[in-house]
């Protein structure tokens, strides 16, 4: 027979997961090196409690955030994605010269 609970949990729903980007909301308590605004991308999600896996590059290794620590954030832009955003799409263009034999002395007296 099982004991019932008096308050039952629902099943945590992970809301984010790998390749979202998530910005801390506030700075977590274990990670000193964090700072609140950072953005960072999430690697993977655990299916309980929802922790979000993400490389840390202030220690150089992986790192985890809980959901109530970060929030949804949108791809961020960085210099490079601009500027591909703004390069007009590469297009060959047929070159058509009319191209003749450059004159040269033996073939100027060929043609006297």
């Amino acid at each position: 027979m099982q004991q019932l609970e008096l308050f039952p949990q629902p099943i945590p729903v992970p809301q984010y997961k790998a390749g979202d980007w998530v910005k801390i909301k506030r700075k977590p308590a274990v990670a000193a090196w964090i700072k609140r605004g950072e953005i960072f991308k999430v690697n993977a999600v655990h299916p309980i409690n929802g922790s979000i896996q993400f490389w840390n590059p202030h220690i150089n290794q992986w790192d985890f955030l809980y959901p109530d620590e970060v929030k949804p954030c949108p791809t961020p832009l960085t210099a490079e994605s601009v500027v591909e955003n703004l390069k007009p799409p590469l297009t060959a263009e047929p070159v058509v010269e009319n191209l003749k034999p450059p004159l040269t002395l033996p073939s100027l007296l060929w043609r006297i």
